[in-house]
């Protein structure tokens, strides 16, 4: 099997500026790729730094490719034996580490292994999984699965991952025999840490000072946290270009707005930029703005005042908004979220608009206020996607009466309803609510802004727009972010992409694309898989016993496999030269890099073909670019 060539990279820096000190902090300054700095550098060291192991003991670290929980996993415990699938991982992971006398390196295929051994402790590194979702464990029952096996029965199951997945590891967590877990970040960056036991409850953990970052000045400067489902490599020159199309919807939403005398603000992540950056955030992908409730529903009368390229989504012109907010998009492009895979709804690039309303002075009322919000807000989103469960507050019967409560409520209804709660307030106050935040892990269905603040305005520009921005901003963007706004990391909200993006396409193709294998009783010719192992084994366990998978081809640059479930893989020089004829057949993408992919089957002639993704979110991931460099001889 060939290494990857982001995974030769990786040893070829190692090789290149480590020597042996285990940490390359002063080398990753001069570059600025989060995956080299989260895996190369030493602040991975304080996601494991706090967790005391037991004096004498040893510890089993399962996918931990590049070793960066390695060394302070060597550290703590009295022995440390770590797998990795390749024997290129190994001899890395010994240039990295000479030093550490208690290592021991073993090499295992993740899915097949078995060390006839038990460990006090397991430490699992899912840094570089994403497949860990309730509806496809595949990845976590991966590496997980084989690691547990070896774990005492009263031993601690450790667990480090990326991203808001919590929820989805500790239900899988349950699902084989863990009872008990407690977790947190402790790098406040969305490095998620968990420890789990089949048999006792867990000590409250000491958890040390949080660390700085490494040389917070270039972080500052350059880093990009990843968080959520946030990317290993952000491509920064596609999400120039996307926020060249919001740009220009402000600009036509601004001259809309200006003609009917209408107020609109900057808000959140945007208002940020404005006042601190003079434009949009570094890596940010958003635009945000906000108006007051009256100004906002005159908006909502002007709709035939964006046609062509431009459409104005309300919540009444299409069946994808629960929060009661309305986005502006272009029709020529594509902005598709997950969520809306499958959803009938324009998916083009677009900003959002917010409408402000009055708040209630009355703490109780307020309150009260809020929780009929978000019950109204909670239905829509029930009825508009009621095949997925995305409220994780709440327990799987009470999600399911939202879902058939809201099969028989008119949507249109349900609308009228949210808003009228929404517009119910004090006639004057000193604070304003932005109340479409839909509270999906229960948090408020609110953020508060001082109506103070909106008093007088100046204007400014934003990316060659002028906007009025609020006289009191300092006072929205403390009541927002707290104290230290202007000192946040460059992409502010380290939150997901919003959207799989194409600023040439429309986004109608590309729902073509993604419906490829949705419905598979009707697929009647055969199916040719592009695209790498994982992501063939993943179609393969949905997909083969439904349609008729004719060929598994590889594609220049993967992984080179035999077979996978017993279908033998071709290289995509073998199926070139069988010469069949590309309507013969479904061409279907199965990659983790899908944009490289497409790049391949266009350039060999493919003009129809459909893109598999084994988890939703994957498409998110799919607007990375991996800027490698060349490495002519490794």
């Amino acid at each position: 099997m060939e290494l990857p060539k982001e995974d030769r990279l990786f040893i070829a820096y190692m090789s290149s500026f480590l020597h042996g000190d285990e940490y390359g902090d002063a080398f990753l300054e001069n570059d600025n790729r989060d995956d080299l700095y989260w895996s190369l550098g030493s602040i991975r060291r304080h996601s494991f730094s706090f967790f005391s192991v037991k004096e004498g003991t040893g510890l089993l670290l399962v996918g931990d490719k590049f070793g960066a929980l390695t060394g302070i996993a060597c550290e703590k415990a009295a022995y440390v034996d770590t797998v990795v699938p390749m024997e290129e991982y190994a001899i890395a992971l010994q240039y990295r580490y000479v030093a550490r006398t208690n290592l021991h390196i073993i090499v295992k295929e993740y899915d097949d292994w078995n060390l006839e051994k038990k460990y006090p402790y397991v430490l699992v590194n899912l840094d570089y999984s994403y497949g860990y979702t309730i509806q496809d464990p595949y990845e976590f029952d991966r590496l997980v699965g084989p690691a547990v096996k070896h774990l005492c029965e009263d031993g601690k199951l450790l667990i480090t991952a990326r991203g808001d997945c919590r929820w989805n590891i500790r239900r899988l967590l349950y699902q084989i025999g863990f009872c008990y877990w407690q977790d947190c970040d402790p790098l406040g960056n969305g490095a998620l840490f968990i420890e789990a036991s089949r048999t006792e409850h867990l000590s409250a953990w000491q958890l040390e000072t949080q660390s700085p970052l490494v040389n917070d000045k270039w972080v500052r400067k350059h880093w990009i946290p990843a968080r959520g489902g946030e990317l290993f490599d952000q491509d920064l020159e596609r999400i120039r270009q996307v926020v060249k199309v919001q740009v220009d919807l402000l600009q036509k939403l601004i001259q809309v707005c200006g003609e009917a005398g209408l107020k609109v603000y900057p808000m959140y992540g945007t208002l940020l930029g404005i006042v601190r950056d003079g434009g949009i955030i570094a890596g940010d992908d958003d635009i945000d703005v906000a108006m007051p409730r009256d100004d906002y529903d005159r908006l909502m009368q002007l709709t035939e005042k964006f046609d062509g390229k431009y459409f104005l989504q309300t919540p009444l012109s299409e069946d994808c908004f629960y929060g009661g907010y309305t986005k502006l998009r272009n029709r020529e492009t594509t902005a598709i979220h997950p969520q809306n895979e499958w959803v009938d709804v324009c998916e083009g690039i677009g900003i959002d608009i917010f409408p402000m309303d009055r708040c209630y002075a009355d703490k109780g009322k307020e309150e009260k206020k809020i929780r009929k919000i978000r019950t109204w807000q909670r239905l829509l989103y029930a009825k508009s996607y009621g095949y997925f469960r995305q409220f994780k507050d709440m327990p799987l019967l009470r999600w399911k009466s939202y879902k058939y409560i809201g099969k028989i409520i008119d949507r249109d209804k349900m609308i009228e309803k949210l808003n009228d709660l929404m517009k119910q307030g004090d006639a004057e106050g000193d604070k304003l609510a932005i109340y479409c935040h839909y509270g999906m892990n229960g948090e408020k269905a609110a953020k508060y802004l001082n109506a103070a603040a909106f008093r007088r305005t100046i204007p400014l520009m934003y990316e060659g727009v002028r906007m009025q921005v609020p006289t009191g901003w300092e006072q929205l963007l403390r009541g927002l972010y707290g104290d230290d706004y202007g000192n946040r990391l460059g992409f502010a909200e380290g939150k997901w992409r919003h959207g799989f993006y194409d600023v040439d396409t429309p986004y109608t193709v590309y729902k073509k694309r993604f419906g490829g294998l949705k419905h598979p009783e009707t697929i009647q010719e055969p199916i040719v898989l592009f695209g790498d192992g994982s992501v063939f084994q993943a179609c393969l366990k949905y997909y083969k016993s439904r349609v008729q998978i004719a060929h598994l081809v590889q594609l220049p640059g993967e992984d080179t496999m035999e077979e996978v479930m017993g279908i033998p893989v071709e290289s995509w020089e073998e199926f070139a030269a069988l010469q069949l004829p590309m309507d013969s057949y479904r061409a279907v993408i199965c990659s983790g890099d899908a944009r490289e992919a497409e790049r391949i089957l266009r350039q060999a002639g493919y003009k129809n073909y459909y893109i598999f993704w084994y988890n939703r979110n994957w498409m998110l991931y799919a607007n990375q670019t991996w800027i490698w460099r060349e490495i002519q001889q490794l």
